[in-house]
């Protein structure tokens, strides 16, 4: 520690300096009578931290001078045999400095005073002592988020020097300070849940939560035959095939479920669009708009089931609704919202009985207005519906009881899609915005998935499960305008 640290501190003169640096505060000269010409003042500790420290000393003089030198020694001995030095250089006037050194010991008693160097003799003021502190923890995040994104950290006392670790990969650190640290998320290696720590000289410091990367994986596995806008198409999907036409379409086109080999599939009256869906069945809708204002068209009551290439009449439904939605719910087919012929919006909710077919009104909605575009999916006897807030509402189909649940981390919500799975459901693509979340209803959370590779906003028109893949009928990444492309998503690669 004998080794002279030079810091560039400056002495301040008269004028006040504020806010942001390391500065010298000037203090008026002491008006005390002095026995001598000059002394030193070791005056008091103003930032301790777990490598360094700053310092406050005071020249007092009755007369003009030219010191040599003045700072600071600091030591680990009350005797300061090997001493840090901390020199300020030259000074010509009285008054109060500053200084401060980095790169101390943690938690480690140390001594200190300062000095000034007047007529070649080197004056000391009165030893004092200082600790430095052990860094601390505080908090991280996101706690969720894909490499490369940036994460915080919070905490207090951080050293100068410290490496930040996810797993056993360091990060970038962008920006630290005493109390904070800004790095680069790294890739991830073997797991995608790591722990998260900070290396000091002196200390490992690991948070008790992990960080979570987000995962998943994407490949394009073709087009879709059609290229024209299909936001009031329909899709429907069997436990075999997957089918998706209707709206500004005059057919179906019908694939297998991995979403290859698509056939034509006629539909035997006038195209409807906005007819619901859920599972393989689908009805409703509308030859026209009947948003247009003053539009009074007929919407459909037919009602079809989808089932190995071919299209299965079912009961008539009891209703005229456009753009409704629609979840299937054990062996029943709820249907909700919607548009009225008399362009009002539908408040009622229908259900369908696979078993019976036959149609019953079950409850009317809450204050909410609901449509096709909302996502919709069910868990048990439970069906949920995430409104145009974000809004999660959530019907007990037993006693037709509803409650709002939670809320999609981003807010506003529609032209979406959900899927169920494994306690918890797919909710993806809000307005557009190509982000998609898996919901967890036990514990009530979301959390972010790799997004799609697409460069533009998107939405997802058919959405379904593949063995342990969910696939996604989405905007192409290659064809211009209208054109969809089927997508696989993997929700566990990474």
């Amino acid at each position: 520690m004998g080794e002279r640290i030079r810091h560039i501190i400056h002495i301040l003169s008269k004028s006040a300096f504020t806010l942001g640096l390391i500065v010298l505060i000037p203090l008026a000269a002491c008006n005390e009578e002095l026995d001598d010409e000059v002394a030193v003042l070791s005056e008091r500790v103003l930032l301790v931290g777990s490598d360094n420290v700053r310092l406050a000393g005071r020249i007092l003089a009755t007369k003009s001078l030219a010191l040599d030198d003045h700072g600071f020694e600091i030591s680990t001995d009350e005797n300061f045999s090997n001493p840090v030095v901390i020199t300020l250089g030259e000074a010509t006037t009285n008054g109060g400095f500053l200084g401060e050194v980095t790169g101390l010991p943690a938690n480690t008693d140390l001594y200190w005073r300062s000095y000034m160097i007047y007529n070649g003799e080197t004056i000391f003021g009165d030893p004092k002592t200082v600790a430095t502190k052990f860094a601390s923890l505080n908090e991280f995040y996101p706690a969720i988020v894909q490499e490369a994104d940036f994460v915080t950290i919070r905490g207090a006392n951080f050293p100068t020097e410290l490496e930040v670790f996810f797993g056993d990969q360091a990060a970038e650190i962008l920006k630290q300070s005493d109390f904070e640290i800004r790095v680069r998320v790294p890739a991830p290696t073997t797991a995608f849940q790591v722990p998260l720590s900070v290396v000091t000289a002196d200390q490992t410091l690991v948070f008790n939560n992990n960080f979570e990367y987000v995962i998943g994986s994407w490949i394009n596995i073709g087009p879709y035959p059609e290229a024209r806008k299909l936001k009031t198409s329909v899709a429907v999907v069997s436990d075999n095939e997957v089918a998706f036409g209707l709206g500004l379409i005059p057919n179906f086109w019908y694939a297998d479920i991995s979403g290859t080999g698509w056939s034509s599939l006629a539909y035997p009256d006038d195209t409807p669009r906005g007819a619901f869906s859920a599972g393989p069945y689908f009805g409703g809708g509308s030859t026209a708009d009947p948003l247009f204002p003053g539009a009074f068209p007929e919407v459909s009551q037919r009602f079809w089931q989808f089932d190995n290439g071919a299209l299965i009449e079912l009961a008539s439904t009891p209703f005229q609704i456009f753009d409704a939605g629609a979840v299937k719910s054990g062996d029943y087919i709820y249907v909700f919202g919607g548009t009225k012929v008399n362009v009002q919006p539908n408040e009622e909710v229908y259900r369908y009985s696979i078993l019976n077919d036959t149609w019953e009104f079950v409850t009317d909605l809450p204050d909410i207005e609901i449509s096709g575009k909302n996502p919709t999916f069910s868990n048990g006897s439970f069906i949920y519906i995430i409104d145009l807030s974000g809004r999660l509402w959530q019907l007990e189909t037993n006693t037709t009881t509803w409650q709002i649940v939670g809320q999609h981390p981003e807010g506003a919500f529609d032209f979406g899609n959900a899927i169920s799975v494994n306690g918890g459901a797919y909710v993806c693509f809000a307005d557009g915005r190509r982000t998609l979340y898996f919901y967890d209803i036990a514990s009530n959370t979301w959390t972010s998935k790799i997004n799609p590779p697409l460069t533009r906003e998107t939405r997802a028109y058919a959405i379904w499960e593949n063995g342990d893949e969910i696939y996604f009928l989405l905007n192409s990444a290659t064809q211009q305008n209208n054109g969809i492309d089927v997508w696989a998503f993997d929700p566990d690669d990474f």
